[in-house]
Parts: structure tokens; C-alpha cells; sequence
């Protein structure tokens, strides 16, 4: 597909990035377009449709049109073709959704302009998407939209049209090394051979880069509280009369950010804010000569207090949110400042103890380095001896691989049944791999599927289904229940099923949320269901499948109790 391009696009981040952003919100983004497309313009639903017959495949019965199939069958084909980066269909299926919720795009332009950020017009020629927002910025925008007292759309829909009005992605959505230099040496110590004697030397660099990033945030959390002092004393001096009309008393706003170093730079802004808009309020104060004049100037007047009164709302809710755990500090402080903004002396003197720390260690280092150099002659010996436990290790790492091979082999005689002429067994469906299972791994295998399996799904490759249970049932089972560090299952598996992937657990918060997807029951017994094998990453169930279980220590099985598409998690 041949893309649009314009000087500068390279930078940007491809339209149809944003639904593998949205998670499992992406069907719904799909379905409400095409659901919208008969009550939306001419020009859109060609724009649409086009799209769809000049890019989407596999939609059986309609080669050609596409377009004309139903909703739950073309549907899933439009999702794949967008994981296929299909740009010119994902700007088609935002701009038809985009037309179907009028009130969310007019009231996220509201808050972007409020907020003093550009917007991009309905129907705007795109390229692509900045990636330079800044998470906590949107993330406040989200939840203050969200807060609307009109407000009945879902998040998700919330977040997805602040990112599609604004032309921006949160930038917290791609990798966090965006530095050049960061990212180098991430990338030399990738390249890095696992022997090499550098990695000695990495935990002692890890924690003098986490204190010098710690050192340097606090620097930076000084600077932005001296100018956060700065406007509270200037908005006390200058507009004390609009403050005490306003009833607002800023007493305690020093004391709520003098130990909140992650705030304080936002609670800046917020104050630089405050006091332009107190500036502005001032000059319309005062009542006007005329009646004509009152009347605009009352106008005026009401959105200062309107603007004012809804950052003064951001500020207490800023305020209000829970210190983080590195924020948690002794009564004295190690980043607080003065009325006039100079570093505490409880902080110059915690300097000078540092420095003098520092001298003691760099002391202390060259002893070492002495001693260093008098064991180096003793290296030797101690590398003859480090040979002789190599060569020991070596053997048991034979022996171990002799084992392996053992189990690899009785994993390839249970893969596959056969026919009365020795031919393997083929599946016509899960429901039949299922049952084959259950009867030839019945001493390894107990599958007890939740309701929220799909006994009867599409997956097109019901053998693979069987090899992969039959991997449960030999390798994984031998080696699930040994005492020592879990083995690789992943790569076992990868190995025993090429394309199938092993996922150990998910969190706590997903499981919490959507137990009964998580859960079964058999025997009277409650299984928690955090591992999942699978293969596919789309969401087509013909090419895609999980396999969720649990292991039962006392009936020594694995318990098989969900299978189907993706297990719903916070982002369905």
C-alpha cells in the first residue's frame, strides 16, 4: 500500500498504530464505524467503503466487495488488515467513527483548547500522529473529561478521540529510552557477550546511575519548587484583593507540595496559570462606567472566575493524589526551600556529608585497588581451578541433555494417535482434540473449561491443538512439579510446537477484574487460571488460540479450564 507522505512524516507515527494501542477497544472502534456508516455522508461512507474493498481480504463469499458483507464477518478481516499497518483503512474507520460521537469530539476540542492545545479539524488531512504528549498531561485530560457532567461515554472511547482530535499519542506508549545516548549504550550492552567480565562491574554502575538520576530529579524538583514559591509569594503580593474576594487562602498550598517532588513541577504550571488569569481578572474586577459596558465586561469577568475556579479544581485533585513510595521522607526534608527559595540547611548540610562520604570511598577505592593488584597473581590458580568445575558442569549438563532427549521422545510417541494403517490421527475440531485428550492423557490431563471457553472454536489447526496438549501432558508435566528455578517453558515449547508461546501468569488486577475468566471448578476444587499457552496474536479465532491452566499438586494434572481467543483484561 502506497502511503501518503509530507516533508517531516517520518517522524510521525503510522494512523493505524493507534488501534494496537487500544487493546481489545479496537473491535468496538471497527464495529461502531461500520454500524455508522449508512447515517454518515456520502463522501464518508465511499471513503469507507473504498477503503475496505481495496485492502481488506478473506472475506468469503465477497472477493470483490468486501464492503457488502455483515458486520460480524467482515468485522474480524478489517482488524487483521489493520494489524497489517493498512493506514489508508485506518484513517477511513476513524473518520467514520469520529462522525458518530459529534458531542465527544466537540467536547474533547473543548477541553484541548482550554487546556491551550492545538486541535486538528473534522476531516483534516493526516499523515499520522505525534508522539510527543506527554502521559501525565493526557492522562489529565482523560479523567477531567471523564468527570463531565453530561458525560456517558466509556474511557476508552474518551481516550481514543483526545488522541485522534489532537493528533497525538501519549508518548509513555512507546519504548521509554528515547534518548540518543540511553539508548546507544542499551544497545552495546545488548551486544555484549554473556562472559564478558564488564557485567561484574553492573549492579555497581546500576545503583551510581539510579543515585545520580535520583540527585538530578531532585535538582530538578528544586529549581521548579524555588519558581513554584515564586508565584504563590507574587500572586499573595499582587492580587491579594482578587484572592480574598475569590475566598481563596494559597496559606497551605507551600506546605501540600514541600514534600511532593513528583508534583511539583505540574503544580507549577498550575500556579503560572493561576496567576495569569488572576491578572486578567483584575482588570475586569472593578465594575464598568456604564451599563453596556458592565454587561461585557460581566461576561468577561465570569469565565476568569470559570477558568480560575477549574484549575484551582486541578490543583486540590493534584493534591489529593497519593505520594509515591520514593516520596516518603523523614520529617526534615531533603529537597525543601525557604520563602526565598534557597536550599535548606538541613540539605547543605546532608551535602557536606555526602562530599565527605564520597572522599572517604575514593580513599577506601584505592586500598582496594592495591589489594586488587597483589590477587591478581593468585588468578592462576583460581582459573585451574574454575576449569576443573567447567569440565564437571559440562558433565552434568550432558547427563541433563540425555534426559531431555529421553522426554522429548516419549513427548513425540503420545502426539498424535493413529488410524487402523498406522497413519496419524487428524482432527476435524477442537471439540475432537479435546475428547481424544481427555481419554489418552487422562492421568496427566484434567480439562474442566470455564463458561467462558469456546469448546466448538474455529482454530483452524485442530492437530496443533492436540501436540500442544500433549506437550502439557509429557514435558510440562515431568518438569512442572521439580523443586528449583522453573524451567524454560517457553522456548521448550517453542521448540516442541513452532509458532506456540508460553505465558507464565497475569496480574492480579486482570484476574481480579474478570475472575470468571480466570477461574474454574472441578471436583469441588477452585483453579486460578494464570498460565496460558498459545499461538496467534490477532483477533481471528480461525489463527488464533489460548489454552489457559492451572497445576493441581495434589492430583499431580494439569487442570485445562478455558480455551478460546484472548481472556479478557483491562483494555477489553
Amino acid at each position: 500500500m502506497k502511503q501518503e507522505s509530507s516533508e517531516g512524516s517520518d517522524a510521525l507515527v503510522p494512523l493505524s498504530a493507534v488501534f494496537a494501542l487500544m487493546g481489545d477497544h479496537a473491535d468496538s472502534v471497527v464495529e461502531r464505524a461500520l454500524d455508522y456508516r449508512r447515517k454518515a455522508t456520502p463522501n464518508l461512507r465511499t471513503t469507507l467503503n473504498q477503503a475496505i474493498d481495496a485492502t481488506v481480504k478473506g472475506v468469503d463469499a465477497f472477493p470483490k466487495t468486501p464492503s457488502k458483507a455483515p458486520k460480524q464477518r467482515l468485522a474480524p478481516s478489517i482488524l487483521t488488515s489493520l494489524d497489517s499497518c493498512n493506514d489508508r483503512l485506518a484513517s477511513a474507520v476513524l473518520k467514520v467513527w469520529d462522525a458518530s460521537l459529534a458531542p465527544l469530539r466537540a467536547r474533547a476540542e473543548a477541553h484541548l483548547r482550554a487546556a491551550g492545545l492545538p486541535t486538528l479539524k473534522l476531516g483534516a488531512k493526516r499523515n499520522g500522529f505525534e508522539r510527543d504528549w506527554q502521559q501525565d498531561e493526557w492522562q489529565r485530560l482523560c479523567e477531567a473529561m471523564a468527570q463531565d457532567d453530561d458525560a456517558q461515554d466509556t474511557d476508552d472511547d474518551i481516550r481514543v478521540m483526545l488522541c485522534w482530535v489532537a493528533g497525538r499519542l501519549p508518548c509513555s506508549d512507546f519504548p521509554l529510552v528515547e534518548s540518543p545516548l540511553l539508548q546507544h549504550w542499551l544497545e552495546e550492552l545488548e551486544q555484549l557477550p554473556s562472559d564478558a567480565l564488564d557485567w561484574e562491574d553492573t549492579q555497581r554502575f546500576a545503583e551510581y546511575v539510579a543515585q545520580l538520576a535520583r540527585d538530578k530529579l531532585e535538582e530538578f524538583a528544586n529549581r521548579h519548587a524555588t519558581a513554584l514559591q515564586d508565584s504563590i509569594a507574587s500572586m499573595d503580593t499582587r492580587f491579594a484583593d482578587e484572592l480574598r474576594y475569590l475566598d481563596v487562602d494559597t496559606t497551605s498550598w507551600r506546605e501540600e507540595v514541600e514534600s511532593r517532588q513528583s508534583v511539583v513541577a505540574e503544580a507549577q504550571d498550575l500556579a503560572a496559570a493561576m496567576e495569569k488569569i488572576l491578572a486578567d481578572y483584575q482588570e475586569v474586577r472593578p465594575q464598568a462606567s456604564s451599563l453596556d459596558k458592565e454587561k461585557r465586561r460581566a461576561a468577561k469577568r465570569a469565565q476568569c472566575e470559570k477558568r480560575f475556579f477549574g484549575l484551582l479544581k486541578e490543583w486540590r485533585k493534584l493534591m489529593a493524589r497519593p505520594p509515591a513510595a520514593s516520596e516518603v521522607r523523614d520529617s526534615a526534608g531533603t529537597y525543601r526551600v525557604d520563602a526565598k527559595g534557597a536550599a535548606s540547611r538541613e540539605r547543605l548540610e546532608s551535602l557536606d556529608a555526602e562530599n565527605k562520604a564520597l572522599q572517604a570511598d575514593l580513599n577506601s577505592l584505592k586500598t582496594e585497588n592495591a589489594q586488587l593488584q597483589a590477587k591478581a597473581e593468585g588468578a592462576v590458580l583460581e582459573k585451574t581451578q574454575l576449569n576443573d568445575e567447567i569440565g564437571e558442569l559440562k558433565g552434568e549438563l550432558a547427563r541433563q541433555r540425555e534426559t531431555e532427549q529421553y522426554w522429548r521422545q516419549a513427548y513425540r510417541d503420545a502426539k498424535r494417535p493413529e488410524t487402523a494403517d498406522h497413519a496419524p490421527l487428524e482432527f476435524a475440531t477442537v471439540a475432537d482434540v479435546l475428547e481424544h485428550a481427555a481419554k489418552a492423557f487422562g492421568n496427566e490431563l484434567l480439562i474442566a473449561l470455564n463458561g467462558k471457553s469456546t469448546k466448538n472454536c474455529p482454530f483452524q489447526k485442530p492437530d496443533e491443538v492436540y501436540d500442544a496438549l500433549a506437550w502439557l501432558a509429557t514435558e510440562f508435566h515431568r518438569l512442572r512439579p521439580s523443586p528449583g528455578p522453573s524451567p524454560d517453558f517457553d522456548r521448550l515449547i517453542r521448540e516442541a510446537c513452532p509458532g506456540w508461546s508460553y505465558k507464565p501468569n497475569q496480574t492480579e488486577t486482570t484476574m481480579g477484574m474478570y475472575s470468571e475468566w480466570y477461574r474454574t471448578a472441578a471436583g469441588g476444587k477452585s483453579y486460578v487460571l494464570s498460565s496460558h499457552i498459545g499461538k496467534g496474536s490477532s483477533r481471528d479465532p480461525k489463527n488464533t488460540i489460548r489454552i489457559a491452566f492451572d497445576w493441581d499438586q495434589d492430583l499431580n494434572r494439569v487442570v485445562i479450564g478455558y480455551i478460546g481467543l484472548h481472556q479478557r483484561n483491562r483494555q477489553s
